[in-house]
């Protein structure tokens, strides 16, 4: 089973590259954020045609999640608390294809002095809450998505610690997350502070050349629980997603996160 997570940052510009996402890796799941549209705006058409089922959390110019699915899901949740104030579309529950596949958009907080700093802390806290009191860390669970936190210094190009990245509070937030019972499919395969981890940034910025330099951090991840845990045969970056070729539109600045699942047994 192959399930992907990828902020396509924008469905309007990055619709074709969806698409052809979607032909070249042929995924089971594939968790969406940063679809920047209402839900209208959505190619169901084309996914449908592709092989997929949509499930869909939007709001206009801003935010938005989506889960492709090839089984069709079940939605267990649209939204987490702090979101309903504001309105914003970043988190979404369902069951498909055994699982249940989480995904999330966390708040990127702008600056750690800025009052948006606090909401992101927030909202990481209450996706923990959520989780201990929704999930079950002993039953098939996949949390996937654009967590805005590279978890240690070797995640990031540039580590710092002021920085919203790389902030100490910020990890310590997702921590909680993950402390919950949830693994970083990506440590599964790679140990902290291996060279290859420099190869397998997730985003990287628009500016200053920072692709070519690889310039970048590891900030979209898929977590597992137990009963996944030994079920996990491989963990890749799209990076050629990202790579700008001539002719062609521009990517993302995020890449696709790839992970292969062995569910031949039980």
């Amino acid at each position: 089973m192959r399930i992907i997570t990828w902020n396509l940052n924008s469905i309007r510009t990055r619709r074709a590259r969806l698409l052809k996402l979607l032909a070249r890796h042929e995924p089971d799941i594939l968790c969406l954020q940063e679809l920047r549209a209402e839900a209208e705006v959505f190619p169901r058409l084309d996914v449908a045609a592709a092989g997929y089922h949509a499930e869909i959390h939007a709001q206009a110019a801003r935010n938005g999640v989506a889960i492709l699915s090839k089984q069709r899901a079940r939605v267990r949740r649209r939204g987490l608390p702090p979101c309903e104030g504001r309105g914003e579309a970043r988190f979404l529950d369902v069951e498909a294809a055994g699982l249940r596949v989480l995904t999330a958009y966390v708040p990127n907080g702008k600056s750690p002095r800025h009052p948006d700093w606090g909401y992101k802390l927030e909202w990481l806290e209450a996706l923990a809450a959520y989780l201990a009191d929704e999930c079950d860390p002993e039953q098939p669970l996949v949390l996937g998505g654009d967590f805005n936190v590279a978890p240690a210094d070797c995640d990031a190009a540039t580590a710092n610690p002021d920085g919203v990245l790389c902030h100490p509070s910020a990890r310590a937030a997702l921590a909680g997350v993950v402390r919950w019972g949830l693994d970083d499919a990506f440590r599964l395969e790679f140990a902290e502070g291996e060279e290859s981890d420099r190869n397998l940034y997730t985003w990287w910025d628009y500016t200053r050349l920072s692709f070519a330099r690889n310039a970048g951090a590891r900030i979209d991840h898929l977590y597992v629980t137990a009963p996944l845990r030994s079920r996990v045969r491989k963990v890749m970056v799209d990076r050629d997603e990202r790579r700008q070729k001539k002719g062609q539109d521009i990517p993302s600045d995020h890449a696709p996160l790839v992970l292969d699942l062995d569910v031949s047994r039980g």
